[in-house]
């Protein structure tokens, strides 16, 4: 989960993020032919490409949790069962 990332970019593809599973931005790439959009169009493309990246890392953890398979209660008293037998063994000398 650590090495997790999400990507997104903007509606134009002018800028480019990477996020980590936590949302936090760990790359962003701009190409330099936004600059000739102006300031607001720079703002709106990062902003973009950040919640995207964001929404993507989020989606893609959500999709990695869902497939963890939850302990079986019968399974883990089952094994409990077994070591707790073992015990009883060794502390009479027969393991």
């Amino acid at each position: 989960m650590a090495e997790l990332t999400g990507e997104g970019s903007s509606d134009d593809a002018l800028v480019e993020a990477v996020t980590d599973a936590e949302g936090q931005l760990k790359e962003i790439t701009v190409n330099p032919r936004i600059m000739r959009l102006g300031s607001e169009a720079v703002a709106r493309g990062v902003m973009e490409a950040v919640q995207r990246a964001q929404q993507d890392a989020k989606a893609k953890a959500k999709s990695l949790l869902t497939r963890v398979q939850p302990l079986d209660s019968a399974i883990v008293d089952e094994r409990i069962a077994e070591i707790a037998d073992e015990l009883a063994r060794h502390e009479r000398g027969l393991a």
